[in-house]
């Protein structure tokens, strides 16, 4: 090995010394720039935090607002929905009164009607008493005569008979106006007779059908069908007696 001088020496301890020098520069250097590479990112981040919580905020304040007007919503629809309701229960009630007072009316038009029927039916009563005992020669002449069998009802207006010789009962049905109904409704119940009127078996059964309003068509559908057909005017009863009227004895 060549010795060295000393001032060869010097110069590589110098050459030395710049090199750890420019290391620890660039040492130096390294930390400063992580450093600002730290300080950017933390700024970086307190901005995202920063963009993250407005947007947060947005979305609070947005929903906020949502809820508050769907909670408006809610209450307007709610309150709608009460007022129809109460509407319509004011409806349902003014209905069922008005219901009611009709039912009333029509009970008391049913009343009436039935209370005219009777003092009609006082009016001519002893005129009707008088053809079936004279011309009829019946002994019994009941009005308003109900039976009953097995659950079942058959009512008649006047219900008239005589025994012995004579022999015979009749139902007389009265009404203010003569319908079809009216004529259907004697014959099913002479047709009904027997099984209610089981005392009256064996004698002639007639029928008599009597009426304020008579319509020439039913007249003679009344006069075909065998039924005695009566007239009630100015408070008398009087039997209608055409030429070659046969009167029909239903079964009995």
């Amino acid at each position: 090995m060549e010795d060295i001088t000393l001032q060869e020496l010097k110069a590589l301890v110098a050459a030395n010394s710049r090199a750890i020098g420019g290391l620890e520069e660039l040492q130096i250097q390294d930390r400063e720039q992580l450093l600002l590479s730290r300080q950017q990112w933390q700024e970086e981040l307190a901005a995202s935090r920063r963009e993250y919580d407005h947007k947060q905020a947005s979305l609070e304040r947005q929903l906020a607002a949502s809820r508050q007007q769907w909670q408006e919503e809610l209450a307007a629809s709610r309150q709608q929905w009460q007022e129809e309701l109460t509407a319509s229960r004011r409806e349902h009630d003014r209905i069922a009164a008005s219901l009611e007072r009709s039912i009333d009316y029509a009970r008391q038009l049913g009343q009436l009607g039935n209370r005219i029927g009777e003092l009609n039916e006082a009016a001519f009563y002893p005129s009707l008493e008088r053809v079936l005992s004279e011309d009829f020669h019946m002994e019994v002449i009941a009005p308003h005569v109900r039976a009953r069998r097995q659950g079942e009802e058959l009512e008649l207006d006047v219900l008239a008979y005589a025994n012995e010789d004579v022999n015979t009962v009749f139902d007389v049905e009265i009404k203010t106006e003569l319908d079809q109904a009216a004529l259907d409704q004697i014959l099913d119940q002479l047709r009904r007779f027997p099984r209610f009127f089981r005392e009256h078996r064996g004698k002639r059964l007639y029928g008599v059908l009597a009426a304020v309003k008579i319509p020439p068509g039913l007249r003679r559908r009344v006069l075909r069908q065998g039924l005695y057909l009566a007239t009630i005017r100015d408070d008398v009863f009087d039997v209608v007696r055409p030429e070659g009227f046969e009167p029909r004895a239903f079964p009995n």
